[in-house]
């Protein structure tokens, strides 16, 4: 990839602010069996499927990245990152996507495009957190006029 590509990468997500996003790079080159062609994807198209199986062999407060859970079903990547390339994308809230000899392609890193360093700037605290809301969203609209009281909250807090 060469450093000036990464610094060049790395500028892309300067004006983005959201917990709501997430960037991946390089894209990755896949096999489709349809076509029996080699095309590359963005490599944020299978992260969803990482999510997936992360919540399926885990916790949704796990990372969805890493070996144990971020490795990837392709050919490889298109551009094979060093450690210090990796960094400088990270550092700019770009998810890499490493390549590994004994491990294929995997995704190294969780952040999320918030500026503000907090639980938020990472992807599985995004992944709870809407978990959470969509639970209590459901859940709130039964007790949604009910009194405020302790067996209420204890009802609610439990979830029964």
């Amino acid at each position: 990839m060469g450093t000036l590509d990464a610094e060049r990468v790395a500028g892309y997500t300067a004006g983005f602010d959201s917990s709501f996003g997430a960037v991946y790079y390089p894209a990755v080159k896949i096999k489709c069996p349809y076509t029996k062609t080699f095309p590359i994807i963005p490599a944020a198209t299978l992260i969803p499927s990482v999510i997936a199986y992360t919540e399926r062999v885990s916790q949704p407060h796990y990372a969805p990245a890493g070996i144990n859970r971020g490795t990837l079903n392709v050919l490889q990547a298109v551009s094979k990152l060093n450690r210090a390339e990796r960094d400088s994308l990270y550092a700019a809230k770009i998810n890499p996507i490493a390549s590994f000899a004994s491990n294929g392609t995997v995704v190294w890193g969780q952040k999320t495009l918030q500026q503000k360093a907090s639980a938020l700037d990472r992807l599985n605290v995004r992944i709870l957190i809407n978990r959470i809301a969509k639970w209590i969203n459901a859940y709130g609209k039964t007790v949604l006029f009910d009194n405020n009281t302790a067996s209420l909250r204890a009802i609610f807090t439990i979830g029964v």
